[in-house]
């Protein structure tokens, strides 16, 4: 079974992510079949962005809403790429998912 603790968004091949909202990259990392992560740091929440090819920032980086934090990977067949994002709340230690839906750009 599959825990899935955000959303999923077919997009164009390689195509760019761009950080929801104002913050600080708290991590830079790799998983294995999940590419390169992003976490984002917006005073008690946390912007995670997952599935990148490359990634534009680095831990410690300032970002702002609407700046390219890096690209996709294409998917398996090469033809479209999957973005995925999560939004965590993080108060006095404890972590609740949040509904990622309400924190993208329309």
């Amino acid at each position: 079974i599959l825990n899935n603790n955000g959303i999923d968004i077919s997009a164009p091949k390689n195509a760019l992510v761009r950080a929801v909202f104002d913050g600080e990259v708290t991590s830079v990392i790799s998983i294995l079949g999940a590419g390169k992560v992003v976490i984002v740091k917006h005073g008690n929440y946390r912007t995670v962005y997952s599935n990148l090819d490359d990634v534009y920032v680095s831990k410690g980086s300032k970002v702002t809403t609407k700046m390219p934090i890096g690209s996709l990977l294409p998917s398996r067949d090469g033809s479209l790429s999957v973005a995925h994002f999560e939004v965590h709340e993080v108060l006095d230690g404890e972590v609740k998912q949040l509904n990622p839906a309400l924190w993208i750009a329309q």
